[in-house]
Parts: structure tokens; sequence; C-alpha cells
């Protein structure tokens, strides 16, 4: 997910902002990499807050996800969602009756490459399959809290 691009940087939070004060949001990819936890994690619950998406000029959560590239299955791995995410996403794009106000246009842009990519449409199957069997496990990332607590620069106030 990327968060500095153009409709970030119009956006009311980025109007408000005193460059020397308020940092502009950054793409997750560089605070990751600068591990900067506290504010990945700011950033992501931000994203995830249905409420704050439009504040920085996105209007729901698939716009954000189409600007950002997110949905670009041939888009670099770590720029894109996983494929099984993909798959997930299309999924329910699919699913009868459609989610029309989730899904932009499938005959253009990201959606149509999206709904037709190979690598998508073969994770696809294999999900639905797994489903019809019972047997599906959704993909939930581990946090390992004492790692991130050995990380840390702070010192404990009981030491």
């Amino acid at each position: 997910m990327w968060f500095g691009g153009t409709a970030a940087k119009q956006s009311a939070t980025a109007a408000r902002a005193s460059f020397s004060n308020d940092v502009l949001q950054e793409d997750l990819v560089t605070l990751f990499k600068r591990k900067d936890k506290t504010a990945y994690r700011r950033v992501i619950a931000r994203a995830m807050d249905p409420y704050s998406v439009d504040e920085n000029g996105y209007s729901s959560i698939p716009k954000l996800l189409e600007h950002s590239g997110a949905l670009d299955p041939p888009n670099t791995s770590y720029l894109r969602l996983t494929t099984r995410a993909l798959a997930c996403i299309v999924l329910d794009a699919k699913k009868r009756p459609p989610t029309e106000s989730c899904v932009g246009s499938k005959q253009t842009g990201v959606w149509k490459k999206l709904l037709s990519d190979r690598s998508v449409i073969e994770e696809m199957k294999t999900i639905r399959a797994v489903k019809k069997a019972g047997l599906y496990e959704p993909d939930i990332p581990s946090i390992d809290y004492e790692q991130d607590d050995a990380n840390s620069d702070f010192e404990d106030e009981n030491e």
C-alpha cells in the first residue's frame, strides 16, 4: 500500500500540516525498511479506519487499493497484495449477485487485469475448492510482540 501519492499530498491533512511539525504520509515499504514500527502501525490503523479513508482523497478502500497499485498482479510482489489475497478479492468480485459498489470497471484498468490474471484465477480455483470441502483456513499473520520489545530503542522503566 502506498500513501504518498497525489491524493495524499493534496489531502486535508497535508494542507493542515506544516512541514516542520508533521511528516507527510510515506509509503509503507520505507517505514518498514526503517523499522519505524510505531509509524507503520499508525498508518495501517488509519488505513483500516473507514472514517479516515476519505480524509486523504480516497472515497473507499477499493479506490485506495486501485490507486496504490496493490491490486495489480504484474506489479512487484512487495508493492501489491499477495496472490492469495488477490484471489479472495476476485472471488468476491465474481460472486452472484456482484457487489458493484466495491469493484471498479471490470472492462478496463486494474480490475480487468486482476480478473483475467492466470495465476490469480488458479489460486481462486484452489481456494474455492478448499472452501467447498470445508477446509479453508484464512492466513492470519502472527506478530511476535516479544521480538518487538527486544528491538525497542526505549529502556524499560523497571530496569
